[in-house]
Order: C-alpha cells, then sequence, then structure tokens
C-alpha cells in the first residue's frame, strides 16, 4: 500500500509541473518533487510536508532495495487523497495555461 501511495502523491506533483510545460527530473523523490513546486510558484499544501516519508517505498519494492520504514497506512491514504485533489485543483486553476489543453 506504501507504494502506491507513493505513486499517487509523485504522480500528483509531477502531473501539477508537467500541466505547466515545466520539466522535472527522472526522481521518485517527493521532497524534491515538492521543492520544485515551491520553486514554481505551486503552493503545496502544508498537509502533505511529511508524505516524502513515502519516498522509500518507491525505489526498495520497485529495485528490491530493502524494506522501507514503516508509515501508518492512515497517513499514507490522507497524503495520496490530499495530493490528487490539490493537483486536480492546480491544473484547473489555469486552464489557459495548461498544456494539455485544459
Amino acid at each position: 500500500m506504501g507504494f502506491h501511495a507513493q505513486q499517487a502523491v509523485e504522480k500528483s506533483l509531477k502531473a501539477v509541473i508537467a500541466s505547466r510545460g515545466l520539466e522535472f527530473p527522472f526522481t521518485h523523490d517527493i521532497g524534491l518533487l515538492m521543492q520544485l513546486c515551491d520553486d514554481a510558484g505551486f503552493e503545496v499544501p502544508a498537509d502533505l510536508s511529511e508524505a516524502d516519508r513515502l519516498t522509500p517505498y518507491a525505489a526498495a519494492l520497485r529495485y528490491g532495495l530493502g524494506k522501507p520504514g514503516a508509515v501508518i497506512s492512515a497517513s499514507a491514504l490522507r497524503w495520496a487523497a490530499l495530493a490528487i485533489e490539490w493537483a486536480v485543483a492546480e491544473i484547473r486553476r489555469d486552464p489557459g495555461r495548461n498544456q494539455l489543453g485544459g
């Protein structure tokens, strides 16, 4: 479940960045992606501030790098839902700038 929550947060952050035609590095690092969003002027919700605790789930499970530390399931699900909700709102906020055509 941690892997899927991590993917939801990661892909939400990348969707917001990409929706404005901005580039991002190949990374699974949620903290880095949140910083890129902040640098680009997107206000990432404060409630996502600890979502970077999901980052190890991407690499550890995908590449067999060991077992990531435990994250409470309710927190992981909350972060995933919040990230998706935020991304949808950000992408819809300025559809004229959306490189996907709205």
